[in-house]
């Protein structure tokens, strides 16, 4: 592993990307691109590209603090960088300068102020930065960007969702949302967000506090209006375990269904509720229970996982308990998720944390079918799960050199070679790199 300091500036995008003063597009405004902690906006755990794992580099850049979280991105234009947050919100850049194979870290500013959000990296003619929180501690949660960043919309500290346009704050909803939740957006701009917290119904308490949601609420922005569309509450002890939904096509109508997770003292199960045209539609689509309280399931991520390019819904059981990788498909007959096939022996969470994101889908290892990058149940190997005809297979396995403490953070390149970093508990992001294509070569 290589080690190396780059000097670069570094600018924090808190006025720059949030001080637009009117709710549309401004034209000849610069793009800003956004990168999240679960990779895609909707929450779904997956990202494009082709990758050369294992055979590609890897280098430690020593951070000298213990990471908590790193998001990283790749912007044509722009140079990789990846965005490191501490346990004491210390925000640390990491980057690769332009012609060279080598990333490095840009010295922190001795008068930066902590952050003020979970990061969510915002990147535009090469300034970068964490946006800001408008209204919450430092380690719940985040705002998230709509319509192209001129809006912010962030849960606040007592549950409410607010909207804000610029440090304005100019709507606001009682939800009673999970204070760590995070809202989920789909591709025609529909947001959806866990509500109705409660620590009065089922209790597990094993993904940072006893709130689970009893709601699922979503919502919708317009030039005039922000509100309710739509609304799931459960009754009896029933809960949404989990801090988000992540929104997909599981039933290939053409439009995106809400994936959760559900639970209560008989079990936990997948939930899958058929959303159209603004409303939702019954009947829901569920997977079989665990058939015991206390085990839970990890929902991840959603596409084309099946040894035949079948789109296969993957979850974690009992990642606390011998992990078992699932991979459910959508039977249209009986309208359910079957368990299709399933491996122990893996992590994608640590108990006790809302670090929902330590797995990502992609096609890592460049053979044309996803895989699912989990961990190690000791979180000292980065392993590569695949759903193959002969069965669950592993395909490659990196060492970390010490326990992984952050999520994953993958980045499809320019020309969509995948990378991949995260942070370990010695103090260290581990990144691995394909080469830069060489100057002058056409992308």
């Amino acid at each position: 592993m290589k080690k190396i300091l780059w000097i670069m500036p570094f600018f924090l995008l808190m006025g720059l990307v949030i001080q637009a003063q009117d709710a549309t597009p401004v034209p000849g405004a610069p793009t800003i691109n956004f990168f999240y902690t679960y990779h895609q906006a909707s929450g779904n755990r997956l990202v494009e590209g082709v990758g050369t794992f294992p055979n590609l580099p890897g280098y430690d850049i020593n951070l000298q603090t213990i990471p908590a979280w790193v998001v990283g991105s790749a912007v044509a234009g722009d140079i990789p960088r990846w965005l490191v947050r501490d346990l004491t919100a210390g925000v640390l850049q990491i980057i690769r300068p332009e012609g060279s194979d080598i990333p490095g870290l840009v010295p922190p500013d001795e008068n930066a102020r902590p952050a003020t959000a979970l990061p969510v990296l915002a990147v535009s003619n090469g300034a970068a930065g964490n946006l800001k929180s408008q209204d919450n501690p430092t380690n719940l949660s985040h705002p998230i960007p709509l319509r192209g960043g001129q809006l912010f919309l962030q849960v606040t500290y007592n549950g409410d969702v607010a909207l804000w346009r610029g440090d304005i704050e100019i709507a606001r909803l009682y939800l009673n949302a999970l204070r760590d939740a995070r809202p989920v957006v789909n591709q025609n701009g529909l947001i959806a967000i866990y509500a109705g917290a409660t620590n009065q119904r089922y209790v597990h308490g094993v993904l940072g506090d006893d709130f689970e949601a009893a709601s699922l609420v979503i919502l919708n922005v317009t030039e005039t209006e922000f509100g309710i569309v739509a609304q799931i509450d459960l009754t009896g002890e029933d809960v949404f375990e989990g801090i988000a939904p992540f929104w997909a096509d599981i039933n290939a109508d053409g439009s995106d269904d809400l994936v959760t997770t559900m639970s209560n003292s008989t079990g936990t199960w997948l939930r899958v509720y058929p959303f159209a045209e603004g409303q939702f539609l019954e009947p829901v689509i569920d997977s079989p229970s665990t058939g015991q309280a206390n085990r839970w399931r990890h929902q991840l991520a959603f596409g084309a996982f099946g040894p035949e390019g079948e789109n296969e819904l993957v979850a974690v059981r009992t990642p606390h308990l011998g992990g078992v990788i699932e991979f459910f498909r959508y039977n249209a007959e009986t309208n359910a998720l079957d368990l299709v096939i399933e491996q122990a022996g893996y992590t994608s969470h640590v108990i006790g944390t809302n670090n929902m994101d330590m797995a990502v889908g992609g096609d890592f290892n460049g053979d044309g079918q996803l895989e699912m990058i989990l961990l190690s149940q000791d979180r000292t190997r980065v392993i590569s799960v695949q759903h193959t005809s002969e069965g669950v297979r592993e395909m490659w396995a990196l060492p970390a050199g010490s326990r992984i403490v952050t999520n994953m953070s993958a980045v499809t390149m320019p020309d969509g070679a995948l990378a991949l970093a995260y942070g370990t508990e010695d103090g260290r992001l581990r990144v691995w790199l394909p080469d830069p294509i060489p100057a002058g070569t056409s992308q």
